[in-house]
C-alpha cells in the first residue's frame, strides 16, 4: 500500500506535451494516445530521426479515442475531400488530433496548404466552428465526447463526416496503430452512423517510476472505487480490465505486470 499519495491533474496540449513532460520528469505518469507513444518509443513515424524514449512503460489501455470531423452544414462540405480550400482546425500543434488528421488528409491526397488550415486545440477549435470562423474541425477523443454532445444539442447546424472505406485501408496499411471505429447513429443528437479511425488512450509513466507506486497505482485504477468512478461519465463505460492491453505495443511498468500477473494475464 502507498500512503499519503497526492495526485495532480494537470492540463496539457496532448499527447505529445505528455510525453514531454515525461521526459522531462516534470510529470511521472501521463495520457498519450497509443499512435504517438509507439512512435516515441520506437523513433519511428513522425519521431524518425529523433532519440527513441526506450525506457516510456505503460500501466494500462483505457478506451479508444475517435477522430471525429466536424463540419458546419452551411460550409457546403459533403465529403472530406471536399475541405480543400475550407477554414479547417487539424488540432493544436502538440496533439495526437494533429498527427491524425494528417494521415487522413495524406489518404485523400489534401496537403496542408489546401486548406485554410488551422492549428487549434480541441476547445478553441468548437469555438470558432459556432462563431462561424471555421467550416471544419478535427478532434480525437473518446465518444461520445461531452463537449461534442453539447454542440449537436444546441444546434443542427453541424454533421460529422465519415472515412470512406478506401482511404480507411490506405491508413491501415501505413500505420498499424490506428483501428477502424463506428460511432453509433444518435451518438450525438440527430447523427447517422459514422466510420472513422481511433487509437487508444494509454496511461503511460517511465521504467524510473517505483515498482510499487505504480502497482498500487495499477491495482487502484481496476479497484471497486475507481469503477464507482467511470459509471458516472459515458466513456467511462469504456474502461475495462479485460481490454487494458489493447493497443499497447511498448513494455509494461515491472509495477503494472505484477498486478496483471495476479489477474492471471502472465508476463
Amino acid at each position: 500500500m502507498v500512503y499519503s499519495l497526492q495526485s495532480q491533474n494537470v492540463t496539457s496540449a496532448g499527447s505529445v506535451a505528455n510525453l514531454t513532460a515525461l521526459k522531462k520528469g516534470t510529470n511521472e505518469t501521463g495520457f498519450v494516445q497509443s499512435d504517438i507513444a509507439d512512435w516515441d518509443y520506437t523513433g519511428t513515424g513522425a519521431h524518425e530521426n529523433k532519440e527513441k524514449m526506450d525506457d516510456l512503460r505503460a500501466i494500462a489501455s483505457l478506451y479508444p479515442e475517435a477522430m471525429h470531423i466536424i463540419v458546419s452544414k452551411d460550409s457546403n462540405i459533403k465529403t472530406i475531400s471536399d475541405l480543400v480550400d475550407k477554414r479547417v482546425s487539424i488540432g493544436a500543434r502538440k496533439s495526437g488530433t494533429l498527427y491524425g488528421a494528417r494521415f487522413i488528409l495524406d489518404a485523400y491526397k489534401i496537403n496542408v496548404d489546401d486548406m485554410r488550415t488551422e492549428y487549434l486545440n480541441s476547445a478553441n477549435s468548437i469555438k470558432k466552428l459556432i462563431d462561424s470562423e471555421l467550416d471544419a474541425v478535427f478532434f480525437n477523443v473518446g465518444a461520445p465526447a461531452p463537449s461534442i454532445e453539447k454542440l449537436f444539442e444546441e444546434s443542427n447546424d453541424y454533421a460529422l463526416l465519415s472515412i470512406a472505406n478506401l482511404e480507411c485501408q490506405h491508413i491501415f496499411q501505413k500505420a498499424h496503430y490506428f483501428s477502424p471505429y463506428t460511432i453509433a447513429q444518435n451518438t450525438y443528437k440527430n447523427t447517422a452512423k459514422i466510420e472513422t479511425i481511433s487509437v487508444y488512450a494509454l496511461w503511460l509513466t517511465t521504467k524510473k517510476a517505483d515498482d510499487e507506486l505504480i502497482y498500487e497505482l495499477t491495482k487502484a485504477l481496476w479497484g471497486e472505487i475507481a469503477k464507482q468512478l467511470y459509471k458516472s461519465s459515458k466513456i467511462g463505460y469504456h474502461i475495462n480490465v479485460e481490454k487494458s492491453l489493447k493497443g499497447i505495443d511498448i513494455s509494461l511498468h515491472k509495477g503494472s505486470k505484477k498486478y496483471y500477473n495476479e489477474l492471471g494475464k502472465r508476463f
